[in-house]
């Protein structure tokens, strides 16, 4: 009878160290999955950061190309505007140049009739 009872206490142990095999396997295969599904993310999240890295050098190239660009605009337009006062004031010089003209051709105009009243009056 105790014999008995200590085969059937080891029967029992024994599918119980069955059982603690079969969650032991069960919960290796878990880790096992978890720990390639990790992997798999952490391989995900390394390309992510370098696309993410490629596209913040993109942007950085492009900003710089940007400034650039207003620089030259910035030049371009401090030099228009050069020219434009340039042009305002040979514009108020040949404005000056024609009111000038202008004044002598009056006066020579009145010259002339006078010259030809007195041409015509010696006649």
């Amino acid at each position: 009878m105790v014999r008995q009872k200590a085969q059937e206490d080891k029967e029992g142990l024994e599918r119980h160290i069955i059982a603690l095999k079969s969650q032991l396997n069960t919960k290796m295969d878990e880790v096992t999955n978890l720990s390639t599904n990790n992997h798999k993310l952490q391989d995900e999240l390394t390309q992510q950061k370098e696309e993410y890295n490629k596209r913040i050098v993109f942007l950085e190239q492009t900003i710089n190309k940007l400034n650039q660009e207003v620089k030259e605009v910035s030049m371009k337009r401090s030099h228009l505007e050069g020219l434009q006062e340039m042009s305002q004031k040979q514009i108020a010089s040949l404005n000056d140049m024609i009111a000038a003209f202008e004044k002598d051709r009056v006066m020579w105009m009145s010259e002339r009739r006078e010259l030809e009243s007195k041409l015509d009056n010696s006649k």
